[in-house]
């Protein structure tokens, strides 16, 4: 079941946002900068599994790819998954709420 904060989202997601930053932009930057914290907490993912949870437009699962996993993402927008599948065919995504 969707919350309200969940259908205001899906009905704002237009277009992969994620996708269209300029390296240089300050959201960009938040990104990737979490991607450092993240890949440092998590060490070597080469040859492992891995999910996203709240996976999005895929942004983070590519970042996993390149690192040589096996990525999995999973997100409630229906949209977002769709632009991402689109994006990353060679990933797994689902749609589905981490609620349920």
């Amino acid at each position: 079941m969707e919350t309200d904060e969940q259908k205001v989202m899906e009905a704002r997601y237009v277009l992969p946002y994620n996708w269209f930053r300029l390296k240089s932009s300050r959201h960009w930057r938040q990104k990737n900068g979490i991607w450092t914290i993240a890949k440092e907490l998590a060490g070597d993912i080469n040859g492992k599994v891995v999910l996203d949870a709240g996976c999005g437009d895929g942004w983070y699962c590519a970042y996993m790819q390149e690192s040589g996993s096996e990525v999995h993402g999973s997100d409630f927008s229906g949209k977002a998954i769709s632009f991402a599948e689109i994006i990353l065919p060679q990933v797994s995504f689902k749609v589905g709420s981490l609620l349920e």
